[in-house]
């Protein structure tokens, strides 16, 4: 008994331990690649008339699985047929939540939907806070449209976009989002294994 109770307190924390660490594992440019190289197993609908509610500068769409909240209260941001129309500054963001934790994203952004602009910078936020960029599209020398995907080593729920503010952080630019993807996790094979050894230690006890 005294074994296994030790076997379980040196696994659990080794199992988890994976999840200690964020990083970005891959990014992509490439829809077609994204999604053969990876578990996507959900499409982003997107409609024109959400429910919304008013979150005290601007508005949060609600998707069901998902929500869009804009950090600002003019008509440039919102939903239209099959995309999201954003326009965001360098501190009031676009924030695309999940209802749980996610390991690959990816999504279509166009920023000549407005005309040129500062450019939009694209980031992960994982469960717990910890923030780190993905990528950015119209910045100097990046092209207007392109193509976001990414995996990770840590779970995330959500995506914070703005526009850079390398022409100042009064400007704003307009982009467009459409051909959401994601991947749902299954249960952990790890966590499974944990939840077996304790069932196990729980017969045990019984006999």
């Amino acid at each position: 008994m005294k074994t296994l109770n030790a076997l379980l307190l040196l696994l659990v924390p080794l199992l988890f331990s994976t999840y200690s660490y964020s990083g970005i594992i891959q990014t992509y440019t490439d829809q077609s690649a994204f999604e053969s190289l990876t578990g996507i197993n959900y499409t982003a609908t997107f409609t024109k008339t959400p429910p919304a509610t008013d979150n005290g500068t601007g508005l949060t769409y609600d998707y069901g699985f998902f929500s869009i909240t804009k950090e600002y209260d003019n008509n440039n941001g919102r939903p239209e047929n099959n995309y999201w129309r954003g326009k965001p500054t360098y501190f009031n963001n676009d924030i695309i939540e999940y209802n749980r934790g996610l390991y690959a994203w990816g999504g279509l952004f166009d920023t000549l939907v407005g005309g040129g602009g500062a450019g939009i910078e694209i980031f992960v936020e994982y469960i717990g806070g910890l923030r780190e960029q993905v990528g950015a599209i119209g910045l100097n020398a990046d092209p207007n449209k392109g193509y976001i995907g990414f995996t990770t080593d840590m779970a995330f729920n959500k995506i914070i976009i703005r526009t850079s503010d390398l022409k100042g952080t009064s400007k704003s630019d307009t982009y467009s989002l459409r051909n959401v993807t994601a991947e749902i996790p299954e249960p952990s094979s790890g966590l499974l294994f944990i939840a077996s050894l304790l069932g196990l230690n729980w017969l045990r006890r019984l006999v």
